[in-house]
């Protein structure tokens, strides 16, 4: 696109993170369902100063298709970029609802890196071994800070704009898949939940003691 003649009309999607349906969240290794999962299974959470926007995939796709010119968008693509915009998630927030102890992100990692759901959930595992060290690589930097170190082309924009894909409430989202996961206990090991000490009353992590924990697992 940079080295194209002026005649060359393109547009640029610029997506935030993007979520599948609740129902395909239970295989997913994306990131944040990944990190949630951990957070679970271990009872504690990572000290993060991470602020990112969420959105899923229909509410994206949704929004996208409106820039269509049958949904009353432009005729023509513009030579422009669009930036969608989703929810925005505190990772400190979001991850401190579904543990109880909050650890410094080596601690945490270290404690995960030993655990039975790091065997169990070798996939994730590797996502959030890949996440913890980029975030190494910050340092106190912000994401943006970061990229602007790397080469950059010049597009030739002619505009930018913003396009809101607000989704359902992400907490509730992820809630989905924690139940559909716990429903599967009975078969046996088949997620991180089986050794997790904490449970869940109205969304948000609380001690569950060993003889609930147990009556849970055989329900």
């Amino acid at each position: 696109m940079a080295g194209s003649p002026h005649g060359l009309d393109f547009t640029v999607v610029r997506l935030p993170r993007v979520l599948g349906e609740g129902h395909q969240l239970r295989d997913t290794a994306d990131v944040l369902v990944s990190v949630v999962d951990a957070c679970i299974a271990s009872g504690a959470y990572p000290t993060l100063t991470l602020t990112e926007e969420v959105t899923t995939a229909r509410a994206a796709a949704r929004a996208i298709l409106g820039l269509l010119p049958e949904s009353a968008g432009p005729a023509e693509p513009g030579r422009g970029i669009t930036v969608v915009h989703g929810e925005q998630v505190s990772d400190t927030e979001l991850l401190g609802g579904y543990a109880l102890d909050e650890l410094e992100v080596t601690e945490w990692k270290r404690t995960l890196d030993q655990s039975n759901w790091a065997r169990m959930n070798p996939r994730r595992w590797s996502v959030v071994d890949a996440w913890v060290s980029l975030g190494m690589q910050w340092g106190g930097r912000r994401y943006t800070e970061y990229l602007a170190e790397a080469p950059t082309i010049a597009l030739g924009l002619d505009h930018v704009a913003e396009l809101s894909a607000s989704p359902p409430s992400i907490r509730s989202l992820l809630a989905q898949d924690f139940l559909s996961r716990r429903k599967t206990l009975a078969d046996g090991p088949a997620g991180a939940l089986v050794d997790s000490p904490v449970g869940f009353v109205n969304g948000h992590a609380t001690k569950t003691s060993a003889s609930a924990a147990a009556a849970s697992r055989r329900r």
